[in-house]
């Protein structure tokens, strides 16, 4: 007996309310904790306007976008997530890169990059 699984074409079917719930309730406990300011932007597919811009450029527009850059320890962390591309990117303001070592964003998008897989 085979299964089937269906290949989610949009970030709504592939995130659940529940899932998105649990997001939510790990970035609170993360800002109770400490000072970052955490923010998940997921997009169905790239901004035709922006059509042409990398990764990091589209994050960091975002993150300028959200207001991000203007907090109060330039302590913003966003993850800004391309759900058609399969594509990811972290951007963390200077306060949390200044405190935060460069290994910690690999560790995260490797937990990330499993998690995705893992569906």
């Amino acid at each position: 007996m085979s299964e089937h699984h269906t290949v989610a074409k949009t970030a709504k079917e592939a995130f659940s309310e529940k899932g998105l719930a649990h997001v939510a309730e790990v970035i609170a406990e993360v800002e109770q904790h400490t000072s970052a300011e955490v923010r998940v932007s997921i997009l169905d597919e790239r901004p035709f306007e922006d059509g042409g811009l990398p990764l990091d450029k589209l994050a960091l527009k975002e993150f300028s976008r959200l207001g991000m850059h203007k907090t109060k320890g330039q302590n913003g962390i966003l993850l800004y997530i391309l759900f058609e591309e399969h594509k990811y990117y972290i951007c963390g303001d200077k306060g949390i890169n200044d405190r935060v070592d460069p290994n910690t964003w690999e560790d995260v998008a490797a937990t990330l990059k499993s998690h995705f897989k893992e569906g």
